[in-house]
């Protein structure tokens, strides 16, 4: 078997590739734990640097879990009343909707800034989110959020928090600001 270290993005494309498809292991929108499960994966670290690694064995590639500081991937998932709880004790965090500047202007939570995952907004705009303070993600249902909190990761956030999609804070009937 050979193992070689698999570059972040690529560890990345493999996560996006996981939520792209609905019939995928990672319907329930947790795209990261789904592609590694599905991918036979285990955490290592390398050298402290964000890392993968790519197991090959009869032509065939398989992504091990992506590791960041020598830990596995370092995101917590929280629920809809978590959030609503440290928003109405005012708990210092940056609030990031994910998702595309429509449905962000459609109604999203208050104090949220709009850095799209898949329209770029938030790679391009990483360097201006305040690194001292915990860092929280969400979208529509739950994928793209959890793709973007891995890149948070690999980038050096912590703590960062994925809150999954809007649709659960709506239907828990949290208000929502447009």
């Amino acid at each position: 078997m050979l193992r070689t270290t698999l570059s972040v993005s690529f560890a990345l494309s493999l996560l996006a590739a996981c939520g792209s498809d609905p019939a995928s292991p990672c319907a329930n929108g947790n795209c990261r734990d789904a592609a590694l499960v599905e991918a036979g994966a285990d955490a290592q670290a390398s050298d402290g640097a964000a890392s993968a690694d790519l197991q090959q064995q009869d032509g065939q590639q398989q992504a091990d879990a992506l590791s960041v500081d020598g830990q596995a991937y370092a995101k917590e998932d929280i629920t809809p009343q978590t959030l609503k709880s440290w928003i109405d004790g005012q708990k210092s965090m940056t609030l990031i909707d994910v998702r595309e500047p429509g449905e962000f202007a459609a109604g999203h939570i208050k104090g949220a800034i709009n850095l799209s995952w898949t329209g770029g907004g938030l790679k391009a705009n990483v360097g201006q989110i305040p690194a001292k303070l915990p860092v929280v993600v969400y979208c529509q249902s739950g994928a793209r959020s959890s793709q973007a909190s891995a890149y948070l990761v690999t980038e050096g956030f912590r703590p960062v928090y994925d809150a999954g999609g809007f649709s659960a804070w709506t239907g828990a009937g949290y208000p929502v600001e447009k």
